[in-house]
């Protein structure tokens, strides 16, 4: 029988219980502001009035879970910065996609929230991912209603943070080519391909630009833990859904939301009875937490599913592309914190608290190089029974970290297949303000001291908020404004 909890499902718990409870202050004012239209001539002659879409990372959720605005935002934190960029004039939406999910998955359903459809994952991919082909229907909900329209809504400036810098690349691959795998499936009785799959004109030139914040372009060695964690994270989503079939009001998915319908993990049905609903959410669970299941963010998030995502999906000419990194990690000047003659990285002294497990562990781990043999070192078959000889190397220059992503693979895709002899983005040095060139990524380079959260502005306790150096981003809120009025000023 399955156990009710364990150790690290209560950890899980006190986590989402810090994300809900710690900024529940009904004396904060977060006032709803609307929209102004920009007076600005020069930037609607010269420039954009485009609008801005945010894109959250893995476990990333939407503006009314974790308690709303009553509790923890994903893009301000106590603050809403949705509504600080629209105060400030700038149009800005935020997507919600699955927070485990794929970056498939999770680029058909920002389509789908975008153009206000029902989801539609593709006949080829979900007959080869063994999960239904449509999901949640957005129709007459859509973000913006008149996106690819001419006029102010043309196009979008995407900005995305973590996972969602991969998922946005994703994004904009499927909008301006399709997909082969979809075109060439045989669509006989069935409903008409997507046009995100069909790479027809009207999904094409629909992004003016992509900003990716401690994006995952390279993957992360995180993933070799998360991998780990899959059974604790299996068991904590069965236990919410178990309770939340026998909520009828729902309130647990308002409060944290996995979005894995396509899978079967859906509320209980009318007229389904509870022994019923129980072994149906345990069985989908079993099969989305399966060990070879890799339509799931555990294995696009690793080096190795960047090497083959990063050699189909590229930077299109039309697009203009920025990536930030950070770094909150330094070397451990402790003689029992080496391996090869480095030093190991730890967290810095100001990150956030869960950030002194993880970084760590990524600051330690190696991965097919014979130069290394520490406690970290990956061994066979501990992830998707890959041999260690097939893996992407990882040396000590993957050790300076965030938290959560390798400062080395936040600049832009670089890994490729061995071998691989197709097209390789550029990456150029960039001074954050002069005109950048489109179809290459303009990479601003490493803001120290800046942690996985600190850039979203997300930090969880008062005191960490704007903890960190002012060198080169005093208030988080005022320089995503800045960000916004330059992506204003980019060329039509």
């Amino acid at each position: 029988m399955r156990r009710l909890f364990s150790i690290p499902v209560y950890f899980l718990c006190i986590l989402l219980f810090i994300f809900i409870f710690m900024g529940c202050d009904d004396s904060k004012d977060k006032p709803i502001i609307p929209f102004t239209e920009s007076n600005n001539d020069d930037i609607l002659t010269k420039g954009n009035n485009y609008p801005i879409v945010l894109l959250h990372g893995f476990i990333g959720w939407g503006r009314d879970e974790l308690a709303g605005p009553y509790g923890h935002f994903y893009w301000g934190g106590y603050n809403d910065l949705q509504e600080i960029l629209k105060k400030a004039c700038h149009d800005t939406y935020t997507a919600v996609v699955g927070p485990v999910s794929s970056n498939w998955d999770r680029s058909c359903e920002l389509y789908a929230q975008l153009k206000g459809v029902r989801v539609d994952y593709g006949l080829a991919h979900s007959i080869k991912h063994q999960h239904s082909r449509f999901g949640r229907d957005f129709t007459g909900k859509a973000l913006l209603t008149d996106w690819g329209k001419p006029g102010k809504n043309r196009k979008i400036h995407i900005i995305a943070h973590s996972q969602g810098g991969m998922n946005a690349r994703m994004f904009a691959q499927l909008l301006e080519h399709g997909y082969p795998e979809e075109k060439q499936a045989d669509y006989s009785g069935q409903e008409p391909i997507s046009p995100l799959f069909s790479g027809s004109a009207e999904t094409k030139n629909l992004i003016s630009s992509i900003t990716t914040l401690a994006g995952v372009h390279n993957g992360t060695t995180l993933s070799n833990g998360f991998i780990k964690l899959i059974p604790y994270i299996q068991e904590l989503l069965i236990i919410l859904l178990e309770a939340t079939g026998m909520d009828s009001s729902q309130t647990i998915l308002k409060i944290y939301d996995f979005k894995l319908e396509q899978f079967g993990v859906v509320p209980r049905q009318k007229g389904e009875s509870l022994e019923d609903y129980f072994t149906r959410v345990n069985n989908a669970a079993e099969t989305y937490f399966a060990t070879d299941q890799k339509d799931i963010c555990m294995w696009d998030l690793s080096p190795e599913a960047c090497k083959e995502q990063n050699a189909w999906v590229h930077a299109q000419n039309n697009i203009y592309y920025f990536s930030y990194a950070g770094v909150a990690s330094h070397p451990c000047d402790s003689p029992l914190m080496r391996d090869n003659g480095e030093y190991y990285h730890v967290a810095d002294a100001d990150s956030f608290i869960l950030w002194f497990v993880t970084a760590p562990m990524m600051g330690a781990y190696t991965c097919n190089d014979e130069r290394y043999h520490g406690y970290w070192r990956a061994q066979d078959g501990e992830y998707y029974d890959m041999a260690v000889k097939d893996r992407v190397p990882i040396d000590s220059s993957w050790w300076p970290n965030d938290g959560v992503v390798n400062t080395k693979s936040m600049n832009g895709p670089w890994i490729y297949p061995d071998g691989y002899a197709g097209v390789r983005d550029s990456i150029v040095d960039w001074d954050g303000t002069s005109i950048p060139d489109a179809g290459i990524w303009n990479y601003f380079g490493v803001i120290k001291g800046f942690d996985h959260f600190d850039i979203i502005g997300g930090e969880i306790f008062y005191w960490d908020i704007d903890n960190h150096p002012k060198d080169v981003i005093s208030h988080i809120e005022d320089w995503y404004v800045e960000r916004a009025e330059f992506l204003k000023s980019l060329p039509r």
